[in-house]
């Protein structure tokens, strides 16, 4: 339906095409200023080099089916987890887990791999619980080559599960181990492997607490000598003049605590797994992160599902209590998640891409038929330049661009009829193709009353409708 970008499944996209012809990723699709950036620079994913030679089977759809299967997986490992502690119906767990809002917010969006490590926790506890070494390293690495900050998220699973009552002690001191190894890879990682991959005078972009302070050393010193503002900071916006910010971590608590978050306080040690993702939402400058959108809730689902499962099975001793306390979470959690499907303390929410219950998430303002047999007809090797969601179609070449830049391609195709004309609005976006018509490098080989393609003088490339 041409609803995903090229931030992120464009950018991705590229990124698993490179990787599958034996290539690091240097992409202008990762940096706006005309320079080339590793990939890896800015996430340090290489879980994406791993599943690259999928695309020779799935095309540009491979990243999103690796997406819906890992969570569809993930459903079955809560069901074992639940079976494996005794809870009398692990159907209801599993079907817990489906239900929570953060999985949908996950899939309106792109791909993105924490969500795929994500999926991988319930996987890992239930190796931990099974007391399977092997299948707990597995894991733990799988989770760890994701992105950076998934080691970071593992230590505090592994002291959260070393902390259960029922944890042996061979196994407390194979966890606490692990949480040095993961937290001492993440510092590795973000203090001097990215920071090596990075173009001259680039910094990591994704430490931007600026109440905090600027860089690992002065964060930390904040979160020791000003534990008072860094709680605060937890429930209020700072930005005390934009009334829009005000209530969006509140609608995420609303959401964590009647989600299953409640029943956590009856093990703590699954709100102890969580801290590094409170902190790294709420505490963050750019407040698209702080609430229940996008990918940046997916991190809750496996332990608010695993978490309150727990909390029931262990927190409430009579068989018939338990089954009308979960019954009872999953209707509050269905409901959520429908609420959430139409309604968002959110500036830039539109419920289009999420609302598959809704008939608009089926339609389209242009021929999408049409659109797909035009861009099938652009050749491999040309390098092209794309409107937002044109790109992920378009990413399996060696030099894709995202409109508005377009220096040095060959091709370009532009959508005229949008629903986002990011990173412009709609006047803008009109001025820049009428600037491209009159430009004599370039000529208009299609054009109709929904996309238009370019091609430079002298492309032999022939466009049919």
């Amino acid at each position: 339906m041409f609803r995903t970008y090229s931030f992120d499944l464009g950018l991705y996209n590229h990124v698993i095409f490179d990787y599958s012809e034996f290539r690091l990723n240097d992409s202008l699709l990762i940096e706006p200023l005309h320079r080339q950036r590793n990939q890896l620079s800015d996430h340090f994913d290489l879980w994406l080099m791993l599943i690259s030679p999928l695309r020779y089977i799935f095309g540009t759809y491979t990243l999103l089916i690796v997406q819906i299967t890992s969570i569809a997986t993930a459903g079955i490992a809560v069901n074992r987890i639940a079976n494996h502690i005794g809870f009398a119906k692990p159907l209801s767990a599993q079907i817990h887990f489906y239900c929570i809002w953060g999985i949908y917010s996950a899939l309106a969006f792109d791909y993105h791999s924490n969500v795929v490590a994500s999926m991988f926790v319930p996987w890992l506890i239930l190796a931990v619980i099974s007391k399977r070494i092997s299948l707990v390293v597995l894991f733990s690495l799988l989770i760890g080559i994701c992105k950076e900050n998934m080691a970071l998220w593992l230590s505090f699973i592994y002291i959260g599960l070393s902390l259960l009552p029922d944890t042996s002690r061979s196994i407390r001191v194979l966890l606490r181990v692990g949480a040095l190894i993961s937290f001492g890879y993440f510092l590795l990682v973000v203090k001097f492997i990215m920071p090596a991959l990075m173009p001259p005078r680039l910094e990591y972009i994704h430490l931007s607490f600026g109440q905090l302070g600027n860089g690992i050393t002065e964060i930390v010193t904040s979160l020791i000598t000003q534990p008072l503002q860094v709680f605060l900071l937890l429930f209020k916006s700072p930005y005390i003049h934009e009334p829009h910010t005000y209530w969006i971590k509140t609608e995420l608590y609303v959401y964590f605590l009647f989600s299953g978050g409640l029943l956590l306080l009856l093990r703590p040690q699954f709100l102890l797994m969580l801290i590094p993702v409170f902190a790294q939402k709420l505490l963050h400058d750019d407040i698209v992160k702080w609430g229940i959108n996008l990918h940046y809730s997916i991190e809750f689902v496996p332990i608010l599902a695993i978490g309150s499962l727990y909390g029931i099975r262990y927190g409430i001793s009579n068989t018939f209590k338990q089954r009308a306390a979960y019954l009872l979470l999953i209707f509050v959690s269905i409901s959520l998640t429908l609420f959430s499907f139409t309604f968002r303390y959110s500036k830039w929410f539109d419920n289009t891409t999420i609302h598959f219950l809704h008939p608009k998430h089926y339609r389209q303002s242009f021929d999408i038929r049409k659109v797909h047999r035009i861009l099938e007809q652009i050749p491999s090797h040309y390098a092209v330049a794309a409107s937002n969601n044109l790109t992920p179609h378009l990413s399996f070449r060696k030099v894709i661009y995202s409109f508005p830049m377009w220096d040095k391609v060959d091709v370009i195709v532009l959508l005229k009829v949008q629903e986002s004309y990011f990173p412009f609005d709609k006047v803008r976006y009109e001025q820049e193709i009428g600037n491209l018509k009159t430009n004599t490098a370039f000529g208009v080989r299609y054009e109709d009353d929904e996309i238009l393609v370019f091609a430079r003088k002298g492309v032999d490339m022939e466009i049919k409708p």
